[in-house]
């Protein structure tokens, strides 16, 4: 069975408006906040409708900021659960879109431990590796891929990043067409400066 995991990007109106703010994650740059919802399962017709209520309801729920949704498509792993139950401090949500059409074979290799061992190996802090989850989603937007990355220091999320710009002769690990990255910090956690501070 195929899910659906909705990634709701929030951008606060200029001057920003009063009001409570119940987005899981503070964003920095373009966006401001990230609201990650529940999958749906995607195999039964009347989901698509909810997909597109859930869609709607972020356009017209709210006049204190806009809200634009992607939607992930995803296999229904434990994997992919397990990535949006652990508690990490920094979630970078990564949209790819891809110069050639190998995007089973890129979400496969990505989604490896071998990815995370090559990037991570002898850098870093000792538990980095443990403290590191990778998932990505197939979209229909204008991205080919939706890159989420969870880790307990901001730094090795921004080297994953990084390791799929730099090119080694043959265009990098995934040939990339476009990319843009967000940076989200959960409210719910304390996060210290060191957590922030440059590593390896």
């Amino acid at each position: 069975m195929n899910i659906c995991r909705p990634i709701i990007l929030h951008n606060e109106f200029l001057p920003a408006c009063t009001g409570k703010r119940t987005w899981r994650y503070r964003a920095f740059g373009h966006y401001d906040g990230i609201t990650v919802k529940e999958s749906i399962p995607i195999e039964k017709y009347e989901n698509l409708r909810l997909l597109f209520d859930i869609c709607l309801e972020n356009e017209e729920d709210n006049f204190m900021y806009f809200s634009q949704t992607l939607l992930g498509f995803h296999a229904d792993t434990a994997e992919e659960k397990q990535f949006w139950e652990r508690k990490l401090p920094f979630l970078y949500i990564v949209l790819l879109q891809t110069a050639d059409t190998r995007i089973e074979e890129y979400q496969r290799y990505l989604e490896s431990k071998e990815f995370l061992e090559k990037e991570l190996s002898g850098l870093g802090q000792r538990d980095e590796m443990e403290n590191t989850l990778l998932t990505v989603y197939h979209s229909l937007d204008n991205s080919d891929l939706i890159v989420a990355i969870k880790c307990g220091y901001a730094n090795t999320g921004a080297r994953l990043i990084s390791s799929l710009h730099w090119s080694d002769g043959s265009g990098g690990i995934i040939p990339i067409r476009n990319s843009y990255s967000i940076l989200g910090i959960d409210q719910f956690r304390d996060v210290s400066v060191s957590l922030f501070q440059r590593m390896g």
